[in-house]
C-alpha cells in the first residue's frame, strides 16, 4: 500500500514543544502512531456498506478539524459493535 506509521513523527513532536526528544520518547511516540494507523486501518478495511454511516460520521468530523479516529484497534472495533 507505501503507508508508513510515523513519517511526520518528527514534526509532530516539534509542534508539541519537543524540540529534542529523547530515544525513548521517540520510541514511546513511534508506537503510539502505529496503535493510531492501525486503527484507522481497520475502520477502512471493514465493511463500508454495513459501517457507512459510522465513516461517513467520521470524516465529517476531519473536515472541521478534529480527531475522532480511534486510538487503537480495540476502540475501532468497539466504535463498530
Amino acid at each position: 500500500m507505501g503507508l508508513k506509521t510515523g513519517y511526520k513523527l518528527p514534526e509532530q513532536l516539534k509542534k508539541d514543544g519537543m524540540t529534542n526528544p529523547t530515544d525513548e520518547q521517540l520510541n514511546m511516540a513511534m508506537k503510539v502512531a502505529t496503535q493510531e494507523y492501525y486503527a484507522i486501518l481497520f475502520l477502512y478495511k471493514a465493511n463500508c456498506h454495513k459501517y457507512r454511516e459510522v465513516i461517513e460520521e467520521m470524516e465529517i468530523v476531519v473536515l472541521s478539524k478534529q480527531d475522532p479516529f480511534p486510538k487503537s484497534v480495540t476502540d475501532a472495533w468497539q466504535l463498530l459493535t
